[in-house]
């Protein structure tokens, strides 16, 4: 299990009310977790699963169905959602290959998301910026980010033996459901 801690410094997950998680590496506190309420969580052990790898499982459409199912929700800022996470290691499976592709699509997302926040800064700096431009710079970030989240997805299916078949099932469940995933709709 994952002790939660206030941590504010380097290599932090925060997970805020609704349930979005986001890594982050800043010397400095990113967000005033007191004040939003945001927890900060660091893996106890990260011999066995590092804080990109754990932020990509929290963001994983694995995750987000068993979420579902099983404790009918994906909020994982609520503590009784928190709480029953079941989180895959090093120690039951061999992940040490594949958490490094997972590591290296984690930094790919990191700097395409650095580079469109900087896109759009610059865009909307200006006085009479056009939004359509931004929508249309935005929505290709989505699609190229979008297709290295499912490439992670892939990776935890694989690790944890999810075959063609049950993937299949968990891909159409969560489309059904309105959650969108990278690909065919």
């Amino acid at each position: 299990s994952i002790k939660l801690k206030n941590l504010s410094k380097k290599d932090t997950i925060y997970i805020f009310p609704g349930g979005a998680s986001y890594y982050s590496r800043r010397e400095y506190a990113l967000f005033d977790e007191l004040e939003l309420g945001i927890k900060c969580i660091r893996s106890r052990f990260p011999s066995e699963i590092s804080n990109k790898v754990l932020t990509a499982y929290l963001n994983s459409s694995l995750l987000i169905w068993y979420s579902l199912n099983k404790l009918e929700s994906i909020d994982f800022f609520r503590n009784t959602v928190f709480a029953n996470l079941r989180i895959p290691n090093n120690k039951k499976f061999d992940f040490n290959e594949n958490f490094q592709k997972i590591e290296g699509l984690v930094d790919i997302i990191i700097k395409e998301e650095i580079k469109i926040l900087k896109e759009i800064i610059k865009i909307i700096s200006k006085k009479n910026f056009d939004r359509e431009n931004l929508e249309i710079k935005i929505n290709k970030h989505n699609d190229i980010v979008s297709g290295y989240a499912y490439e992670i997805d892939n990776i935890f299916y694989e690790v944890l033996g999810i075959d063609k078949e049950k993937k299949q099932l968990i891909e159409n469940y969560l489309r059904t459901n309105y959650i969108y995933l990278y690909g065919k709709e």
